[in-house]
């Protein structure tokens, strides 16, 4: 298994095809690929992009999608 981080929106739009073979993305529209890609290029924009991925080979076997939210306190 091979871990990789995702930190880029175009290399995040990539992944459409493989996440859909995840399990449960395909009956929880919150666990789409759209979803995630739409809240980060409106919702956190302007925040850093961090997917972590997991590996099998070429495919796809987990994912968590977060962003880096910076505030000031």
């Amino acid at each position: 298994m091979t871990n990789r981080l995702i930190e880029t929106l175009a290399d995040f739009d990539a992944l459409a095809r493989a996440w859909k073979t995840l399990p449960d993305t395909s009956t929880n529209p919150l666990l789409s690929h759209d979803w995630f890609s739409a809240a980060a290029g409106t919702l956190h924009r302007d925040q850093r992009l961090q997917v972590a991925t997991i590996w099998r080979g070429q495919n796809l076997v987990a994912a968590a999608p977060l962003v880096e939210a910076r505030r000031s306190v």
